[in-house]
């Protein structure tokens, strides 16, 4: 009987997900968060997705601006449109991904941290 708990309770730990999903930021020790990427994606797909998701997520932690202006010109029946783009922040840094988890599910979780 022993031993079918310990089976169990070793089995429960091993399923379970990782602390850093609920809580990215280590109750605030840290700048970090978590990129999730659905099972319905290639492998490569789901990784940049997930690491572009927790970029973005970053950056807007972090009051990032990013300011769009569209510009379209009309010359007879043809148009041109130009985009530019500003990005604008008090400070730039770097990020890497600390760890990944994959449940069982097929759903992948990047947990990416600030430098």
């Amino acid at each position: 009987m022993r031993k079918l708990l310990f089976l169990v309770a070793m089995l429960t730990a091993l399923m379970a997900q990782p602390s850093w999903i609920d809580d990215p930021t280590q109750n605030h020790t840290i700048m970090g968060v978590v990129g999730i990427c659905a099972k319905n994606y290639p492998d490569e797909i789901k990784y940049r997705a997930a690491l572009m998701q927790a970029k973005a997520e970053l950056s807007h932690a972090t009051n990032l601006t990013i300011k769009t202006q569209t510009q379209t010109s009309h010359k007879g029946m043809e148009s041109h449109t130009s985009t530019k783009t500003q990005i604008a922040s008090q400070n730039t840094f770097k990020v890497y991904v600390k760890d990944r988890y994959t449940d069982t599910h097929g759903v992948l979780y990047l947990w990416v941290v600030k430098e």
